[in-house]
């Protein structure tokens, strides 16, 4: 219901307004009536009204003087003057102040009312246009905020700090650190209502109490993945502080949404400049899910320091995800170590270390062994020729795969196609 003031140095006329229409079904309430301009800005300060119907010619101050004293307490005010005079040149000043509408005495009924109907209908596109603007504010904002979680040369932009400034973006403390979120379904029914999940996982982002001394901002980070943007000081944005509100979310996404979400967290920067680097320290951190479950929070600062000096049960499911790896894609003839690694989200050099410390042999090695062994097989069915056995496990040359398996079981393919018929047992 919106509020109308009536204000009108005739009791009459006041009880004449109040009672003529019936206000409920034109949806206002009436939160009070003045007989003066100083009882009307009373009622004002106190009630905040959507519309005012306003005498312009009062005691101790016209409406003309009371329209700029009431638009300063309550700027949205929607005005109509009531009136007996009907010079022009009082009406244009009155519209001229922020009225807008001019109803002249005597008035019926249906004139008040179709005065009072344009006035809701201003008001009514008034807060359509507000709408409208935050819409289209918050568009903007995901956009830029996407970029600078996107893109490393944001900062070359010209304008970049006039357009964050349009959209509300603001970093009052020194510290810059980014997250990236993962949505992971529970059950499938969940699945197509991606957007309506990330829409209610930004909301209860925007709820949560975020760090003190911190501001937070959230956009779509693509397919089931949420970017995050933190701006904090460095006390702020401490390992301590950050494990306690990502875990305090996950929690809470958990309790209203059912949803599991992995976390990978940056490292705090200390300038902007320095943002895609801690972007890309957050994805490093979240695909750590990929063979350590998901679900969790991940800090790129411990992921790294466990990459340096791993336990060996984290290097064993290392080498179990760089052996299955291996087995899944052993036939590519380009396989090779970098090709694993990224496989399994890993840096190159440093699964050739864990591999060779805890394994006893390099990837290679291993790969070499499982395509031998893979060939053998192959080779023992008796329907494939030397260069069909070697294309099949990943070897173009039959030349190289010869000179491979032969020093491996110490005779050429070809003999052993010979002898393994006879001798199933000698190999």
């Amino acid at each position: 219901m919106l509020k109308l003031l009536i204000a009108d140095d005739e009791a009459y006329v006041r009880e004449y307004m109040k009672t003529v229409l019936d206000w409920e079904s034109l949806g206002i309430t009436i939160c009070g009536c003045a007989r003066d301009s100083a009882e009307a800005i009373e009622i004002a300060e106190k009630e905040k009204p959507d519309v005012a119907l306003l005498d312009i010619n009062m005691p101790e101050m016209d409406g003309l003087e009371l329209t700029e004293r009431l638009l300063k307490m309550v700027p949205d005010l929607v005005m109509a003057f009531v009136t007996g005079y009907s010079e022009f040149e009082y009406a244009r000043k009155a519209l001229q102040l922020g009225a807008e509408e001019y109803i002249l005495k005597p008035f019926s009924p249906e004139e008040l009312e179709s005065a009072v109907r344009r006035l809701k209908l201003k008001i009514e596109k008034r807060a359509q246009e507000r709408c409208d603007s935050r819409k289209d504010r918050e568009i903007l904002k995901d956009s830029l905020l996407k970029e600078m979680l996107t893109s490393r040369d944001f900062l070359k932009i010209a304008d970049w700090k006039e357009r964050m400034k349009r959209v509300g973006i603001r970093f009052p403390y020194s510290c810059f650190l980014a997250a990236r979120m993962e949505i992971h379904f529970t059950d499938h029914i969940q699945e197509p209502d991606l957007g309506l999940w990330k829409f209610s996982i930004c909301n209860i982002l925007e709820e949560y109490p975020v760090i003190p001394d911190t501001v937070l901002y959230a956009t779509d980070g693509g397919a089931q993945k949420i970017g995050l943007l933190m701006n904090g000081t460095k006390e702020s944005l401490s390992l301590m502080n950050l494990k306690q509100y990502f875990g305090d979310v996950q929690k809470a996404i958990w309790e209203y949404l059912k949803l599991l979400v992995t976390i990978g967290v940056g490292e705090a920067k200390e300038s902007l400049e320095r943002l895609y680097d801690s972007v890309r320290e957050g994805e490093s951190a979240c695909k750590v899910q990929e063979f350590q479950g998901t679900g969790k929070l991940y800090f790129y600062t411990e992921v790294q320091a466990e990459r340096k000096k791993p336990s060996s049960r984290r290097a064993q499911e290392i080498i179990r995800a760089v052996e299955e790896a291996i087995r899944d894609n052993y036939q590519e003839p380009d396989l090779n170590v970098e090709k694993i690694a990224e496989l399994v989200f890993l840096d190159a050099s440093y699964i050739r270390r864990i591999f060779s410390k805890y394994r006893g042999c390099t990837v290679v090695d291993f790969l070499t062994e499982y395509r031998m062994q893979e060939a053998k097989k192959l080779l023992q069915t008796g329907r494939l020729s030397v260069s069909q056995a070697a294309e099949q496990v990943g070897y173009m040359d039959p030349g190289y795969f010869t000179k491979c398996f032969k020093k491996h079981f110490g005779v050429t393919p070809s003999n052993y196609l010979e002898f393994s018929h006879s001798n199933p047992d000698f190999f």
